[in-house]
C-alpha cells in the first residue's frame, strides 16, 4: 500500500465514523424505516377491520351468452381478521330491468347488473346499486364469473 491510498484511507474511515456518529443520521435511519413500515401495515391493519359480507347480485344476460352460476364463494387470499368466513355472492336472474329495480328499492338485492345485446362489441356492463361505493369482493367476483 502506499502513503497515499493509505492516507485516503484514514481520511475515508475517519469522514465514515464521523457521519454515522451524527445525531440527524441516526435519526433519520431509523425514523424512515419506521415510516415505511407504518406506511405498508397500516392499510392492512385498516382493511382488517371490515367484515365479509354476503350479497345477493341481480343480473339481465340481454346476450344470452353468459353461464353465471347462482352463487359464488370467495376463495383463496384475502385480507381480513383471522377465522373471517369467506364471503358469498348469489346471482339472480331477472328478465325485465323493471324487475330488477323493484328488488333493489325493496332490498331484495344489493345490487344488478345489466349485460346489454351488444356486449360483444363494446365491452360495457351496466351496474345499478343504491349505494355509491363498490365493494371489494363485488368487483372480484364479476371479473372471476363473467366469462363469456
Amino acid at each position: 500500500m502506499s502513503k497515499l491510498s493509505g492516507k485516503t484511507f484514514i481520511v475515508a474511515r475517519h469522514e465514515f465514523l464521523k457521519t454515522i456518529k451524527r445525531k440527524e443520521f441516526l435519526f433519520m435511519t431509523f425514523a424512515f424505516t419506521l415510516l415505511l413500515a407504518g406506511i405498508a401495515i397500516i392499510p392492512s391493519l385498516l382493511a382488517s377491520t371490515t367484515l365479509a359480507e354476503d350479497q345477493r347480485i341481480g343480473y339481465i344476460d340481454m346476450t344470452g351468452s353468459f353461464d353465471i352460476p347462482e352463487s359464488s364463494t370467495s376463495e383463496g387470499f384475502s385480507v381480513g381478521p383471522l377465522g373471517a368466513k369467506p364471503s358469498t355472492i348469489e346471482f339472480v336472474k331477472y328478465e325485465k330491468n323493471s324487475e330488477a329495480r323493484e328488488a333493489l328499492q325493496s332490498g331484495q338485492i344489493s345490487s344488478y347488473l345489466i349485460v346489454p345485446a351488444n356486449f360483444l362489441e363494446t365491452g360495457v356492463i351496466e351496474l345499478y346499486m343504491k349505494k355509491r361505493k363498490t365493494p371489494e369482493s363485488l368487483g372480484q367476483g364479476y371479473k372471476r364469473q363473467l366469462q363469456p
